[in-house]
């Protein structure tokens, strides 16, 4: 759902309340505004009575609309056409993602599966490309317990219900001070810092804090890198 909000705020902001998009493809608005248009967005899916196929549908009916001005939220076209809708809270307690906020870490992102490639019986050979355009999407959701479930998969094994909480307790600490996406950089160079230079593996999660400058070396060259290539922001797919 958190894409489709983009999505169709994004749609919004630019169609019918005629923000234009910034120099690297971010919509230039008042950021409380852009927030109660995706706030607005968010409790009307999730209430299930309007689906985002149906807002795409009205947000293309109206963007023609001489009057369209009038629409201070996508509430207020559904109230125009005298559809009825249900608004519910769409925020997560155990999410640790800010709607709308972009994450650098593989981890937190979908995209198109890499193509197929087909050798010939001549040798020559073939890729096979999806049909489907590329697109770089957000995760819906990550908990801290899958961050638990991260780092135990850096050493091929699973959390064991004994540590569990003991586990949760130290991301939690560590949450204080960095987000999710830097904690992820941070258990993957712990673990690859420590192979490389024939260090102690970590055995805990509370073991990764030492490892911050390596970490945000490797940050701050995926965000540099990203933005370069116009891949700091969500490009989603088309709302069917």
């Amino acid at each position: 759902m958190n894409n489709h909000m983009i999505v169709l705020s994004s749609k919004f902001l630019h169609e019918i309340k005629e923000f234009e998009y910034g120099s690297h493809g971010k919509i230039d608005c008042d950021p409380n505004y852009k927030k109660e248009v995706i706030n607005d967005i968010g409790e009307i899916l999730a209430g299930q009575s309007v689906t985002a196929a149906q807002l795409n549908d009205l947000f293309e009916k109206e963007k023609d609309n001489p009057q369209k001005a009038l629409f201070y939220k996508p509430c207020n076209i559904l109230e125009s056409h005298k559809i009825k809708f249900i608004r519910k809270p769409y925020s997560d307690p155990d999410n640790l993602l800010v709607l709308g906020q972009f994450y650098f870490h593989p981890r937190l992102q979908v995209t198109p599966p890499p193509p197929m490639l087909q050798i010939n019986d001549d040798g020559t050979i073939n890729a096979s490309y999806e049909d489907e355009p590329f697109f770089l999407e957000i995760i819906d959701k990550i908990t801290k317990k899958d961050l638990v479930e991260y780092f135990y998969s850096k050493m091929n094994a699973v959390p064991q219900p004994a540590t569990l909480n003991r586990d949760i307790g130290a991301f939690e600490h560590m949450l204080r001070f960095w987000d999710v996406d830097f904690i992820l950089y941070l258990i993957d160079e712990a673990f690859a810092v420590s192979f490389d230079n024939g260090r102690p593996m970590p055995k805990s999660p509370l073991d990764i804090q030492h490892f911050e400058e390596e970490a945000l070396a490797v940050y701050e060259a995926r965000k540099n890198t990203c933005y370069e290539e116009g891949l700091d922001r969500v490009l989603p797919r088309a709302i069917s």
